[in-house]
């Protein structure tokens, strides 16, 4: 509560709509609600790093495919050789680049896994692209996803 009242935020009680709500509980969904406030601008993963500019376009760059899994990870359906380097047996995208599947999307914030992207729209809606393992995209299986979807 105190955290929470320090950062400038409002310090929630438990409601009366609430009846079984703790005070614990009633932070928590205080907190929640900060984060979702929150907007991140820039984030990275362990391969690859994602920003949004200005003008709420989502850019990324970094490892595009590996070496032992050649399928792209960055949202970008597809990119000249011209545009990639190798490093270490990885095709790397260097500079950033917009993601094309969103060009038409103002993005609100952005996160990251170990190889995969989520982008929040400023409507709310959510995509997500890269690997898929574990169900990570939360698209209901672990197909990667090379563009956002």
């Amino acid at each position: 509560r105190e955290r929470t009242a320090r950062r400038g935020g409002e310090v929630p009680l438990p409601s009366g709509r609430r009846r079984r709500e703790t005070m614990v509980q009633a932070l928590c969904r205080g907190e929640r609600r900060d984060c979702f406030q929150r907007q991140n601008k820039i984030a990275a993963g362990d391969y690859h790093t994602v920003f949004v500019s200005e003008e709420g376009r989502l850019m990324t760059c970094g490892t595009h495919s590996f070496r032992d899994n050649p399928q792209p990870i960055l949202g970008h359906s597809e990119l000249d050789d011209e545009d990639l380097q190798v490093i270490g047996g990885d095709s790397v995208l260097v500079v950033p680049r917009p993601v094309a599947g969103l060009a038409d999307v103002r993005v609100r914030t952005v996160a990251t896994g170990y190889a995969h992207t989520l982008a929040v729209s400023e409507a709310g809606a959510v995509y997500s692209f890269g690997l898929g393992e574990s169900g990570g995209l939360g698209h209901g299986n672990e197909a990667d996803q090379h563009t956002p979807r």
